[in-house]
C-alpha cells in the first residue's frame, strides 16, 4: 500500500494539527472505519489518529487552565452552569466510547474525539466571552 492510501497527503508534515475541517474529519472517518489487515497500515492510521488526539488533551488542558484562572469573574447560574460543564469534560458520558460490530475500534475514538473537541471549543469560546 501507498502512503497515499493511509494518510491524506497534507498529513505528511509533522506535529499534531490545530485544527480539521470538514473533508479532513469524512476523510478520517472514512480512513478508519475497518480495520486494514496489514499492520503497518493499521499502526500508520492509528498513529494520526493519536496526533489528533493529542490536540484534545492540548485544549482540554488550556480550558480546565482558563477556567481555574476565571472562575472568578463567573457568578451565579452563569458560574454554576460553566462549573457543570467543566465537571462533564471527564464524565464517562464524555470519555466512553461505544463500540459497534463490524467497525474498527479507532472509527468509534476519533468520533468521541471530535465529538470532544467541539465541546471543549465551545466552553472554551463561553469562558473567553467574559
Amino acid at each position: 500500500a501507498t502512503s497515499g492510501e493511509c494518510l491524506p497527503p497534507d498529513h505528511a508534515r509533522s506535529g499534531p494539527p490545530q485544527q480539521l475541517d470538514e473533508s479532513e474529519v469524512v476523510f478520517l472517518l472514512n480512513v478508519l472505519k475497518h480495520e486494514p489487515p496489514d499492520g503497518e497500515i493499521a499502526a500508520a492510521r492509528f498513529a494520526l489518529f493519536e496526533k489528533f488526539a493529542k490536540v484534545i488533551e492540548t485544549v482540554r488542558s488550556e480550558v480546565l487552565s482558563l477556567w481555574k484562572l476565571s472562575t472568578p469573574l463567573f457568578e451565579g447560574s452563569e458560574l454554576a452552569r460553566i462549573q457543570q460543564q467543566v465537571r462533564a469534560i471527564d464524565s464517562q458520558a464524555n470519555l466512553g466510547v461505544e463500540f459497534t460490530p463490524g467497525v474498527w475500534l479507532v472509527h468509534g475514538m476519533l468520533r468521541k474525539v471530535m465529538s470532544n473537541n467541539k465541546l471543549l471549543r465551545a466552553l472554551l469560546d463561553q469562558i473567553t466571552a467574559k
